[in-house]
């Protein structure tokens, strides 16, 4: 492919322009490149120097049914929770609708390393990564 990655540049843009909203108080919404004042705010407060929003839903791109969504979000969130000191429930949502939304979670304080690896795992396309800027940034998997 053009773009380096075997993931197709219409699922990449998909990505790109989908909204990962963090269940948080107050609620967060992530978007690609743009600072988010209140993770940064999260970060500090829980002295974390970085954030990732991670999904385990539909493989590789492959539309799964709900049940099977729900039962691999829930395996994910159980190897998070070992890997992260904070984990909050999050979703990627397409603000278009042309995407389902799919459940996922923000881990914050785990290294990158881990989480990349938790992605590849769960056989997924591409995850998004906030460092200390709390600038959220994709990351492609394959």
């Amino acid at each position: 492919m053009a773009n380096g990655s075997a993931i197709p540049p219409q699922m990449i843009a998909a990505y790109e322009a989908a909204e990962y909203r963090i269940e948080a108080d107050p609620p967060i919404v992530l978007r690609m490149g743009q600072m988010s004042e209140p993770l940064a705010g999260l970060m500090v407060d829980k002295n974390m120097k970085s954030a990732a929003f991670l999904t385990a839903c539909n493989p590789h791109g492959q539309m799964l049914g709900a049940a099977d969504n729900a039962t691999r979000t829930a395996a994910l969130g159980a190897e998070l929770e070992r890997f992260a000191p904070l984990v909050l429930p999050a979703c990627g949502v397409d603000p278009a609708g042309r995407w389902p939304d799919e459940p996922g979670f923000l881990a914050l304080g785990c290294p990158p390393a881990i989480i990349e690896a938790l992605g590849r795992r769960h056989r997924q396309n591409a995850l998004v990564l906030c460092g200390e800027d709390a600038v959220p940034r994709l990351v492609l998997l394959r």
